[in-house]
C-alpha cells in the first residue's frame, strides 16, 4: 500500500472511532433529553403553548413598525389626478385616508406574518383590504407611461 493509500486509510478510522464516540454520546444522554422534553410539554398548557413566539417575531414588528407598507407611487398619483380631473375624487379620498395609516397591515398580513400593527385593523377591514390597490405593483400603463415608468 502507498503513502497516500494508508494516510486515507487511518483518517477514515479515525473518523469511523469519532462517529462511533459521538453514537455513544448522543446515546447516553438521549433519556436525559427525553426526561427534560416531556417535563417541558407537561409543564407548558396550552395558552402557553400558543404564545411561545416564532424565533424571528420580534425582527418581523421591528421591520413593520420602521418600513411603510404603503409608499405613495408615482402612478398612483397619476391615477387620482387623472380621476380628480374628471370630477372623481373618490381615488383621491382613498389614498388619502391610506396615506394616513402607512403602516397598518392588512388582516391577512398580520395572520401571516405573526405580528400585529399598531393601530390594529376593524373587523369590517378583514373582509375587504381598503389599501390592496395602493399596495400592489404597477399596472402594464405605468411601466411604459413616459415618467412615470422611470419612477414608479
Amino acid at each position: 500500500m502507498d503513502g497516500d493509500g494508508l494516510e486515507k486509510e487511518l483518517l477514515e478510522n479515525r473518523w469511523m472511532e469519532w462517529f462511533a464516540w459521538y453514537a455513544g454520546t448522543v446515546r447516553e444522554q438521549l433519556p436525559d433529553i427525553k426526561r427534560a422534553e416531556k417535563k417541558l410539554a407537561e409543564k407548558e398548557d396550552g395558552a402557553e403553548k400558543a404564545s411561545r413566539e416564532h424565533p424571528y417575531a420580534s425582527w418581523r414588528r421591528r421591520m413593520w413598525r420602521t418600513n411603510p407598507r404603503i409608499i405613495l407611487r408615482n402612478y398612483v398619483a397619476q391615477q387620482a389626478i387623472g380621476d380628480a380631473e374628471t370630477g372623481n375624487f373618490s381615488t383621491l379620498s382613498r389614498l388619502y385616508e391610506s396615506l394616513k395609516r402607512p403602516f397598518q397591515l392588512s388582516v391577512e398580513e398580520e395572520s401571516l406574518l405573526g405580528v400585529s400593527s399598531e393601530e390594529g385593523v376593524k373587523a369590517s377591514d378583514a373582509l375587504r383590504d381598503p389599501d390592496a390597490e395602493f399596495v400592489e405593483p404597477a399596472p402594464e400603463w405605468a411601466r411604459t407611461t413616459a415618467g412615470i415608468a422611470q419612477l414608479s
